[in-house]
């Protein structure tokens, strides 16, 4: 071997980093609030016996953070899917 040569560079690590493994837990998460919230107003929309009292009070700012959180998750999916993180 040539005293002259350069070493080859390391290849870059495999598998899926830890930032990516949190932003999908995170949407998991997310979408499990959202999911079970509709759940559990809709049981309680079923089991009541008047309509007319029934009423839902969202936070626009809690519906907002957890709707991001999920479309981040969701669009950082789509982007490693496409090759876009490698």
């Amino acid at each position: 071997m040539n005293r002259f040569t350069r070493p080859k560079p390391a290849p870059p690590p495999a598998g899926t980093p830890i930032w990516v493994w949190l932003v999908y837990a995170l949407g998991l998460m997310a979408l499990a609030v959202i999911l079970l919230s509709l759940a559990f107003s809709a049981v309680v929309y079923l089991s009541s016996d008047d309509e007319t009292e029934f009423e839902v009070t969202i936070s626009a700012t809690a519906l907002a953070v957890w709707v991001g959180i999920a479309l981040v998750a969701a669009v950082t999916l789509v982007w490693r899917r496409r090759g876009g993180g490698r």
